[in-house]
């Protein structure tokens, strides 16, 4: 009986502190829970804030950490939420440091618009003497103006977009010059049916060819590149933004319309010269990293009775390590597999030295 009564009251003890223990963990998953939901809170309200590259990386560690949550919670230890927790930490730590570097785009940007302002501000005085400005163009201004008084309280992606704004009044200023003011509107050359037709041909052909663009990217072609989707997200707001143009704006000129798509013209020359650069770069890394690698092989088989059991660890795990990079090249950023070569460069230079018995 006393064995009993003693056995009972050690398994009353074990449920107590299981219970105590479950408690502070449950107390632990609440206090994670919390801090992820103030986490995902503030990534969503400064969202617009961040620089694309910033946002999809951001993006992925917060879907990762719910993941994390949803399928491991109910299992993991008071010790393991406290290291989450942590992370989390780090996490709201790094949402805010790409913020500032989100803020320092906007004063970049802010200096090119009030540049390009300044500059049509000026030119305007003589153009509209004698002439009024189309429609289209003078909201644009309008709002540009508007945008200046209120850039403070704008997000990161509103300042694209007034950036790209400001490009596209300016060309179409510039298209006012070369044309002549009072011409602008109607081409003196045609009558008013033919501008009227003319207008709309080129509007929808100018429609048709977006819809093209929109089902097959012009940088399709560089979709093996990692920041390929930056510029792809970029490029293809640019084009739903001229769509939006062409659709929505009244009595439009075949001249806006076709500055319009220079301006786009030129943005995928550029984007497609940028993601050819570097394909070539990373193409070049891979290939440094690769004459590493043989180097490697080749030294460890040179020196195969001469190194010692460390030796030749250490340059058996510089191969696999090596080899795994290789592999996973592709998910890695530019400015990353720069720094990678350099550390590996680097190591085996320490270790390419003459080995003596």
């Amino acid at each position: 009986v006393y064995t009993d009564i003693k056995a009972a009251k050690a398994k009353l003890i074990k449920c107590k502190e299981d219970v105590k223990k479950e408690e502070v963990r449950l107390a632990a998953k609440y206090d994670f829970e919390k801090k992820l939901i103030e986490v995902h809170q503030y990534f969503n309200k400064n969202k617009d804030n961040l620089l694309t590259d910033d946002f999809k990386k951001l993006e992925k560690k917060n879907s990762e950490i719910s993941k994390w949550l949803e399928e491991r919670g109910d299992i993991m230890s008071e010790a393991e939420f406290k290291r989450k927790y942590l992370n989390l930490e780090e996490l709201l730590s790094e949402i805010k440091k790409c913020l500032l570097e989100g803020e320092k785009s906007k004063t970049a940007i802010a200096v090119q618009i009030e540049k390009r302002f300044n500059m049509i501000t000026v030119q305007l005085l003589d153009i509209t003497k004698d002439s009024t400005l189309p429609e289209t163009i003078q909201l644009n201004i309008d709002l540009l103006k508007q945008f200046s008084k209120e850039k403070d309280k704008r997000t990161l992606t509103e300042y694209r977009k007034m950036n790209l704004m400001s490009e596209e009044v300016k060309c179409d200023i510039k298209e006012l010059q070369l044309i002549g003011k009072k011409n602008f509107i109607l081409l003196t050359h045609f009558s008013p049916f033919q501008v009227s037709a003319r207008r709309n041909d080129t509007k929808h052909r100018f429609l048709n060819e977006l819809k093209q663009i929109k089902l097959q990217s012009p940088l399709l072609m560089h979709n093996d590149v990692i920041t390929y989707f930056q510029y792809e997200q970029e490029f293809q707001e640019h084009v739903q933004y001229v769509e939006y143009f062409l659709e929505h704006s009244v009595n439009l000129t075949v001249t806006e319309m076709e500055g319009r798509f220079k301006i786009l013209n030129s943005d995928k020359e550029r984007f497609c010269a940028l993601l050819s650069q570097e394909r070539e770069e990373r193409l070049n890394i891979m290939q440094n990293v690769n004459i590493y690698l043989e180097k490697l092989k080749k030294l460890r088989f040179d020196n195969r009775h001469l190194l010692n059991a460390d030796g030749e660890l250490k340059i058996r795990e510089m191969v696999t390590t090596t080899e795994k990079w290789l592999l996973n090249s592709h998910q890695v950023s530019t400015a990353d597999m720069k720094d990678s070569l350099a550390h590996l460069s680097s190591n085996f230079s320490q270790i390419n030295t003459p080995i003596e018995n």
